[in-house]
């Protein structure tokens, strides 16, 4: 499988609280994965990273050119005359 995904090394902070440090993980077309934990935990800060919203401390994020992102905010501004998915695929742009 190819990998769509690499991420090596990864370090965040908010404050002077570190979110998470040295994240490493591959990610390979056809896989499914999920994040879990607590509220503040740093998930969605992790998310942002890897589209490009925030930067890293520290860390490579690997994506190839033939791969698109998207992101879809946690609390999106919905339209109520347009379906979820309608409005989800609107955050991988072109």
């Amino acid at each position: 499988m190819s990998v769509i995904l690499d991420v090596r090394g990864l370090v965040r902070s908010w404050g002077a609280r570190t979110l998470f440090r040295d994240v490493t993980f591959t990610v390979s077309a056809g896989e499914k994965v999920g994040v879990i934990g607590r509220n503040g935990s740093g998930k969605s800060t992790l998310f942002r990273t890897l589209a490009g919203e925030e930067s890293p401390e520290a860390g490579v994020i690997s994506i190839p050119r033939e791969v698109r992102t998207g992101w879809l905010p946690q609390e999106p501004a919905l339209d109520p005359h347009r379906t979820v998915l309608a409005t989800a695929a609107e955050g991988v742009g072109e």
